[in-house]
């Protein structure tokens, strides 16, 4: 049997340091305890709103955060797999795109979303999130539009 763990929406953020250090303990005692009832975790799915905002900050300390849990689960850290959601990117990168169009008109979406542009502001955007996976996995491509 194959065993996930699913976390979600964390807003992690710099702000309140000892609540949410109180809740990574927590997290992390509750997964000792199921381990030290032979109730094993073999992938962690983490589905998004890992930040509050997206800095660089808050993803240092999710960071720390996830070595801790990565260590105490005794799994590879290529057992977790980390989907963005839409507070771990930088919205004013996104929104430079987007204030061009007023209407909806799929000939302008489809200008944007096949320019280069649009694909750097991409990797602006979710820089922070990319600067993460590849501090906590390693090497890790670009995510892309």
């Amino acid at each position: 049997m194959i065993r996930i763990a699913i976390l979600s929406d964390l807003h992690i953020s710099i702000k309140d340091d000892r609540i949410q250090e109180k809740i990574f303990e927590n997290i992390i005692n509750f997964f000792e305890g199921q381990l030290s009832e032979g109730q094993w975790i073999d992938f962690v799915l983490v589905t998004g709103d890992i930040t509050s905002t997206g800095s660089e900050g808050e993803f240092n300390r999710a960071l720390n955060f996830f070595k801790r849990l990565q260590a105490s689960l005794e799994i590879p850290k290529t057992n977790f797999i980390f989907i963005s959601g839409n507070h771990d990117y930088n919205r004013k990168e996104i929104d430079n795109e987007f204030k061009y169009i007023e209407k909806p008109n799929l000939e302008v979406y489809h200008d944007i979303f096949n320019s280069k542009t649009f694909h750097n502001h991409i990797n602006d955007a979710f820089k922070n999130f990319n600067l993460f996976l590849k501090k906590f996995r390693g090497k890790t491509p670009p995510l892309t539009g």
